[in-house]
């Protein structure tokens, strides 16, 4: 099927506009008729509709976006098989921007923001870990931040890498000793095998996005795959409060529980790493919902879905760390 504007991926779902294009698959801009607004439709790559995996983790990311009800997740409006029987994805169409542009723009963000976002993100997640669904991919790319001057509010994105808990087949997407995920944020047991991981490789992501937010840099740096991963499986990292200053002592020590090692010594869910991290800052009072100090520039307040932060990772990030 050749995607162009005006192309009916269903009766009723028209493509307008692209939107991003990657290796395993396009986003378009596309009016739902029935709806009577504009969605975003994924639609996988056709060269890959043979491909066994890729077929089941994009079907696997669909089923999940489904299931998944939360205000902090992106809607679902359905998937299924075009006519040559290609799959799609149709989503929510969201604008604003994503977390990591955002960081890209300003380097680092105020302590209370940071806490308001990740206070979010972990309600998106314990919904998401009560039903056994471990994302395995939070990273700022991932965290959306809706265009909304009143205040921030927040989006997970991506559910294509996540993992069902007890999955009566996973092998199908997952093989045995296969990392999945961005290597900046995986802890190190989801570097060893992603298949053994649970809820709790999203704490600890959860954490480094919380260094990376307040102090302007990753908790662990390489400039070699092979020494990220070093460096995450030995825990070696700088205390936040030497990178900078101004950040309370507390934070080092909730740094040193939420990036431990074993998985069992870190904070026991999403609500509790974020609260303790509010806490550790200093806030005794709750600090959602905030308003923003400054709405986005115009430039930025481009149209974004769940699925485009997959398109440029999914296909080549990974692949340039292993290269690399």
């Amino acid at each position: 099927m050749e995607l162009k504007p005006g192309t009916r991926i269903t009766d009723e779902v028209v493509l307008r506009r692209p939107l991003g294009e990657g290796a395993m698959s396009s986003v378009w801009v596309a009016e739902h008729e029935t709806l009577g607004h504009e969605v975003a439709v994924k639609v996988m790559d056709r060269t890959l509709t043979r491909d066994a995996t890729e077929r089941a983790r994009f079907n696997r990311e669909a089923k999940l976006a489904e299931q998944l009800k939360s205000a902090r997740i992106t809607k679902s409006y359905g998937h299924g098989l075009s006519e040559e029987d290609t799959p799609y994805l149709i989503m929510e169409l969201l604008e604003g921007e994503t977390m990591a542009s955002r960081l890209d723009e300003v380097g680092k963000m105020r302590p209370d923001l940071v806490v308001t976002i990740l206070q979010q993100v972990a309600s998106a997640l314990d919904e998401a870990h009560a039903v056994g669904i471990v994302h395995r991919d939070i990273k700022p790319a991932n965290i959306f931040l809706l265009a909304d001057e009143e205040e921030v509010r927040v989006k997970v994105l991506d559910f294509g890498m996540a993992k069902r808990l007890g999955a009566d087949n996973p092998s199908v997407v997952t093989e045995a000793g296969t990392a999945v995920g961005t290597p900046d944020y995986m802890s190190p047991e989801q570097l060893r095998n992603a298949k053994g991981v649970d809820f709790r490789a999203d704490l600890w992501a959860m954490a480094v996005v919380a260094y990376r937010a307040l102090t302007g840099q990753r908790p662990f740096l390489s400039t070699t795959f092979a020494g990220l991963c070093m460096a995450i499986c030995t825990g070696r990292f700088q205390p936040a409060t030497e990178v900078d200053d101004t950040l309370p002592p507390e934070l080092d020590a909730w740094f040193e529980r939420a990036l431990d090692l074993e998985p069992e010594k870190r904070f026991a869910s999403a609500n509790e790493t974020a609260d303790t991290l509010s806490a550790a800052l200093g806030f005794t009072e709750p600090v959602v919902p905030l308003t923003r100090a400054a709405p986005a520039s115009t430039s930025r307040r481009i149209a974004l879905i769940l699925v485009v932060a997959i398109l440029a990772l999914a296909g080549g990030a990974l692949a340039a760390w292993l290269s690399g």
